[in-house]
């Protein structure tokens, strides 16, 4: 709609009495808010009050300006965060379990050990954030915003991250224990010692460092790891089908149990003595030192 457009539409709706409104606060908010469980603080000013410790378990803060407030150690799990602004908001030690949170504004705030798992954190924006320790088991954060985060800070075990281009983010020593990583991009991506145990990959990854990372039973699946490195990588009874790993270093990893499926091309490949074996490519040579 252009911008002459929603004037005339304004207008006219202005002209008939529906002009828009504001949305209104909550009756929990006043000059001297009812800050208790379960209370009504939707669109309420709470910017930069001291709210350290303090029980909104299940109160309804959709909308609310929580920015540089301090909530140190408060409980709002179950709460209703959608579209709240907490941008330098210091929640050190909060409980934000299973929380309503897209579209929530995170920015620069001091997330450390904030409980934040079991959370809907869809268009949620972290930029800045410090995610020290954050727990964020389980969460969906396919669309939420993760750029230039440092992701081997937070817990993250089991999260859904498919689709996202992690090219900015460093995951080394990571916790993605049991984490869908379908079709994102982990071009360059320092990895290294990274749990990623029990987790799904579908990646474009030329490049990427998974050197020490722990890839116990995980599954990767039409992946390309072009001359990363898996250099003393647990593989112990993980699945590879259809890797493109030209180049890479496999170097002292632990394959016992590793299964190989489907076609891969490992041309240049460096495996377990050091040696440099010829791919697979068209004539099916074997990669000793892999098992394939």
């Amino acid at each position: 709609m252009s911008i002459a457009l929603a004037a005339m539409v304004i207008g006219v709706m202005v002209a008939a009495g529906c002009a828009p409104t504001a949305p209104q606060p909550g009756a929990s908010c006043s000059a001297n808010p009812v800050l208790e469980p379960g209370a009504q603080l939707q669109y309420c000013d709470l910017s930069g009050r001291n709210l350290v410790g303090v029980d909104l378990h299940r109160a309804n803060l959709a909308g609310a300006n929580l920015s540089f407030a301090q909530l140190d150690g408060a409980n709002l799990s179950e709460a209703n965060l959608t579209l709240a602004v907490l941008q330098g908001a210091d929640l050190t030690d909060a409980n934000l379990y299973a929380t309503q949170s897209g579209g929530a504004n995170f920015s620069s705030a001091n997330l450390t050990r904030t409980n934040l798992s079991a959370s809907i954190v869809s268009l949620a924006v972290f930029l800045y954030a410090n995610l020290t320790d954050t727990n964020l088991t389980g969460d969906d954060l396919r669309y939420a915003d993760l750029t230039n985060l440092d992701l081997s800070l937070p817990i993250m075990v089991g999260v859904n991250l498919e689709g996202k281009d992690l090219r900015s983010n460093d995951l080394s020593g990571a916790r993605l224990t049991g984490a869908f990583l379908g079709a994102v991009n982990l071009t360059g991506v320092n990895a290294s010692g990274a749990d990623l145990s029990g987790t799904q990959i579908f990646a474009t990854a030329p490049g990427a460092n998974l050197t020490g990372a722990n890839l116990q039973a995980a599954l990767i699946v039409d992946s390309d790891f072009t001359n990363g490195s898996f250099a003393n990588a647990n593989l112990t009874n993980a699945t590879i089908d259809n890797l493109v790993a030209g180049g890479a270093n496999f170097t002292g990893s632990t394959r016992t149990g590793l299964s190989w499926v489907g076609t891969h091309f490992l041309t240049g490949a460096i495996c377990g003595s050091g040696s440099t074996y010829p791919g697979t490519g068209v004539g099916g040579e074997p990669i000793p030192c892999l098992g394939v």
